[in-house]
């Protein structure tokens, strides 16, 4: 009889802290799928504080804020001048025109632009100068004739005047050729197929043509203007798509 008691007494005990057990984990779970809502609710609330407080300023820096051709800042959102407070002897500025290349220098009160970009940067490269305050381009060098060099370069021809204009000395039956030969004519600058050696003066700076040795009309990469570009002891090599091949013969000419 004794035992009996015990038993129930002891299966009761079980039966009670098992459901207490089940009590606590469908609580628990409850409040584990309440955390997600919560969490929620509590960042809509911030955002919604956020956006009240700063929404002007947010909205304004977001019509402005944009993806380049590289998916850089577009030139709509850059300030007119960057380089505010900056020593202005020498800006180099390399354009992010995703595949390519396009590089725009100031030095004093004169300006470089060094390649143009594939086509599809020839309005976000245009963009940028104007908010630069470019009115015109003492020197433009087309490095070589490669599309992604000189296909953004149709578009500055066509909108500034450009003093001189630096391009290998051949030409090519591509159409963008065509296209950059039609503009570079009409948009009046002196052109000039410079020569390994030779020296332009840029405001307080400087460019040496380093490479090529000679025009090749069979080796386009190698026929790049490459040029050293010095303001004091700041220098810059800026080669084109020069190959190993053109820079161990640049190497060899004797030029710093």
């Amino acid at each position: 009889m004794i035992m009996r008691i015990r038993r129930r007494q002891a299966s009761s005990g079980f039966l009670l802290q098992e459901g207490q057990g089940r009590r606590m984990m469908r609580r628990r779970k409850r409040f584990e799928r309440g955390i997600p809502g919560t969490v929620l609710i509590l960042a809509a609330l911030l955002a919604a504080l956020l956006w009240n407080r700063f929404s002007p300023a947010l909205r304004e820096w977001m019509e402005k804020r944009g993806a380049g051709p590289g998916g850089g800042i577009t030139a709509e959102w850059l300030p007119e001048d960057p380089f505010d407070g900056m020593d202005k002897k020498l800006t180099v500025t390399f354009l992010d025109v995703g595949q390519g290349n396009a590089v725009f220098i100031r030095s004093g009160d004169q300006c470089m632009l060094v390649d143009g970009g594939p086509a599809e940067a020839s309005s976000y490269v245009v963009r940028f100068l104007k908010n630069q305050g470019v009115e015109n381009l003492d020197y433009v060098i087309a490095t070589h004739y490669d599309a992604d060099h000189i296909s953004g370069l149709v578009g500055v021809l066509n909108r500034f005047r450009v003093e001189m204009l630096l391009n290998p000395e051949y030409g090519s039956d591509t159409h963008i050729y065509e296209s950059y030969a039609r503009k570079r004519e009409e948009n009046g600058c002196t052109v000039h197929s410079p020569a390994r050696g030779e020296r332009f003066v840029l405001g307080e700076a400087e460019f040496t043509i380093v490479s090529p040795a000679s025009y090749d009309i069979l080796e386009d990469n190698n026929n790049s203007i490459g040029i050293r570009l010095v303001c004091g002891d700041t220098a810059f090599l800026m080669l084109g798509d020069t190959d190993q091949e053109g820079e161990k013969e640049m190497i060899s000419s004797g030029l710093d």
